[in-house]
């Protein structure tokens, strides 16, 4: 489930989250990790009801955690792992509305800039994209996307249009667009994306998961 160099995420009842990169496995269900960033507000052993998120091609597994020792400069940290965990969208990827992105389109040889994301999966995005030249956008068609998450992180990704319909306004289309093509590591970076904005969301309007 967990491979060297993954980065994951970990949070608490709180709603603090804190990024990890795995170093490896140890004896009795631990797993080294690296903390990343500057977090000026680090976990530490003391910090209870960890939960452990990792991005995975079917969803998001949930594994609750305790902090078993930390090292003396703060940055690296033995997890011991719960033995029981939770799949999130074991049947499809969870798709998650009104994302903030940005996202840049090539059709047609053409890069539009002027998208606005109306959802976005690990499997594929519904867009709104202006659109002025005389050629119309059609189903099945390849696409390109470059997707800028909101920390800076990039994503490239390939698709093809699926369903193609006009905007409201008439000055443009919504497509629906599948991906074809899409980096092990860039599908996990977009899963866990929409998972923790997903958890941030439920904590703010006073949701679990």
């Amino acid at each position: 489930m967990l491979n060297t160099g993954q980065v994951i995420g970990l949070s608490d009842s709180q709603g603090a989250t804190w990024n990890l990169g795995v170093k490896h496995y140890l004896a009795g269900n631990r797993v080294l990790c690296e903390l990343l960033g500057n977090d000026i507000n680090p976990p530490d052993k003391d910090t209870g009801d960890l939960k452990l998120s990792v991005p995975h091609a079917a969803g998001v597994y949930v594994i609750a955690t305790k902090i078993a020792g930390v090292s003396r400069d703060g940055h690296e940290y033995k997890l011991l792992l719960g033995k029981e965990y939770q799949l999130f969208q074991r049947r499809g990827y969870y798709r998650l509305s009104d994302p903030q992105l940005r996202i840049q389109c090539r059709i047609y040889g053409e890069t539009v800039e002027d998208v606005t994301a109306i959802d976005i999966s690990g499997g594929g995005a519904a867009l709104v994209i202006r659109w002025d030249q005389l050629v119309k956008i059609k189903e099945d068609i390849p696409v390109g996307l470059d997707i800028t998450l909101p920390e800076g992180g990039k994503i490239q990704a390939h698709g093809k249009t699926l369903r193609v319909g006009e905007s409201k306004d008439g000055n443009g289309y919504h497509v629906g667009i599948t991906f074809t093509k899409l980096d092990r590591a860039d599908r996990a970076k977009l899963i866990k994306y929409i998972f923790d904005e997903q958890l941030l969301r439920n904590k703010e309007s006073g949701l679990e998961l």
